[in-house]
């Protein structure tokens, strides 16, 4: 039996390629396919033209017509909004799916090294149907962390540029605390970043850059996104607060 992933509706990066590793994992791990049978359609990564060898070696790229199987991999395979340690077990199957030389080679150039550093993600125009952080709830938390715990860092990110500097406005004149992380990428205040006129291959790298520099944090403020979530599969021990259902996420 051979199987072929599909996309089904356009979704995020992140979506997407979480997606993925998880569909990896049901039918290597669960059912026992050999991965030479499983192919994934060159219709994933929609927003961002249609093409995962922009990013990832992929090996079996098919259509695949000769298939037994085709499978909507957003809509099966797609992990819980708040996943557990044990839904995050996806390290291992990334092999299947690896990254490509130039996105390592981005990732090597772009990383920033953080030390006991709070991360934020702020999720803006993106996220706007599925509701965002509300300022007060944001600042609040922030300032909660920064009163309870000695950070040497804040790495901030957010598609919006006004929300970046809502934060680093607030920590500069409330705590005098100057050592923020931000990485120049892509952003807009108005419509979500991926429908913009903008480099669609570079905005997927910038993706990753983010979710491997929040794994680094110490602690995480966020909302689910499945851009936390991976962060999370990177770190499986990483920490922090999902500010949508207040609630923490620990490794232990």
């Amino acid at each position: 039996m051979s199987v072929v992933f599909h996309e089904g509706p356009p979704r995020g990066f992140l979506s997407t390629y979480v997606s993925l590793l998880a569909a990896y994992r049901n039918f290597i791990g669960t059912q026992g396919i050999d991965y030479k049978e499983i192919h994934i359609s060159p219709d994933n990564f929609q927003f961002y033209g249609f093409n995962p060898q922009n990013w990832f070696d992929v090996l079996n790229l098919s259509d695949g017509e000769h298939t037994s199987i085709h499978q909507n991999t957003a809509a099966i395979y797609g992990i819980e909004e708040y996943p557990t340690i044990e839904s995050l077990n996806l390290a291992s199957y990334s092999k299947f799916i690896p990254y490509n030389e130039n996105t390592k080679n981005f990732l090597t150039s772009n990383v920033k090294p953080l030390n006991n550093c709070l991360g934020v993600h702020w999720r803006g125009t993106d996220h706007a149907p599925h509701g965002m952080i509300d300022q007060n709830t944001m600042l609040n938390a922030i300032r909660q962390q920064l009163e309870t715990n000695a950070y040497d860092q804040l790495f901030i990110c957010s598609e919006q540029h006004n929300l970046i500097e809502t934060i680093s406005d607030c920590v500069r004149s409330e705590f005098n605390f100057h050592n923020i992380v931000v990485n120049d990428v892509m952003r807009s205040n108005e419509i979500p970043i991926f429908y913009a006129n903008v480099d669609k291959v570079r905005l997927g790298l910038e993706v990753l850059l983010d979710c491997h520099m929040l794994s680094a944090c110490k602690f995480v403020l966020c909302k689910s996104s499945n851009v936390i979530t991976y962060a999370r599969i990177l770190n499986i021990a990483l920490e922090g607060f999902y500010l949508d259902q207040q609630k923490y996420f620990f490794s232990r």
